[in-house]
């Protein structure tokens, strides 16, 4: 509490907002978030910085990625690292591409393994992943070789986190298709499958995401094909923590 009375006095403004059910941050406390998370990520490159000097490894590295079917490879990059380098403290965060491209915008991530995305940070790119229509066995179009992009409008449509922006949002929009007039959302992978064993409607996943999947269902690729490019976001070399640079470099 005199912590943040003396933060707020040098402020010269309320930064929370107290009650019975907790606090809150003001107004203008939000509008100074962007600039105090930099100076923490700056504080926190610093401490990194002067122990790399003095020959001792330490910080701290969160690690995001979107994709179940890479969790193996990570979980074994993560094990080897910690054992080179065992006083970094590392942390994962899971989420979709768009959010884990705002969390290392805001400096709560430091390497991501997503699909690309628009922002200030640098890529390496690890594949071309294509866009498969998960469908019933009793879609009359589940026998062919693909799938039509243009019937996704024909059938219900089952959609992955409805609210916010996915792969599977971003090229329906880049091209043009409108989803089925039967509309239902779901929070998962796994749920829209089960969804679309029941016949309920068609749903949209990533090959890469398609592999952890098993039911009564059909995959069937995009007819055009669609892809979404997977790599490696990290921040831009300048402002990257030595650990980040560290666990790059090893990966």
């Amino acid at each position: 509490s005199r912590m943040m009375a003396a933060l707020e006095d040098e402020m010269g403004f309320p930064l929370l907002i107290r009650n019975r059910g907790g606090v809150a941050p003001t107004e203008n406390c939000k509008n100074m978030l962007p600039l105090i998370r930099d100076f923490v990520y700056m504080g926190r490159r610093c401490v990194q910085q002067a122990a790399s000097i003095r020959g001792i490894e330490i910080g701290k590295l969160t690690i995001g990625n979107t994709y179940e079917a890479c969790y193996g490879w990570l979980a074994h990059l993560i094990a080897g690292f910690s054992r080179k380098y065992p006083m970094v403290e590392i942390s994962t965060l899971e989420g979709t591409s768009s959010e884990l491209a705002a969390a290392l915008g805001e400096h709560r991530a430091d390497f991501c393994v997503m699909s690309r995305r628009e922002g200030d940070f640098d890529w390496l790119h690890i594949k071309d992943d294509q866009l498969v229509a998960v469908l019933p066995k009793s879609n009359p179009l589940s026998g062919g070789a693909a799938f039509p992009l243009s019937a996704v409008g024909n059938y219900p449509f089952v959609a992955i986190r409805p609210a916010e922006e996915t792969d599977n949002s971003r090229i329906l929009a880049e091209n043009g298709v409108c989803p089925g007039n039967r509309f239902a959302g779901v929070e998962d992978d796994f749920s829209a499958m089960a969804m679309v064993e029941a016949g309920l409607g068609i749903a949209l996943v990533n090959a890469l995401i398609a592999e952890t999947l098993n039911g009564n269902v059909v995959f069937r690729p995009l007819d055009p094909p669609q892809y979404v490019e997977v790599g490696i976001a990290t921040p831009p070399p300048e402002i990257m923590s030595p650990a980040a640079r560290r666990f790059l470099n090893f990966v």
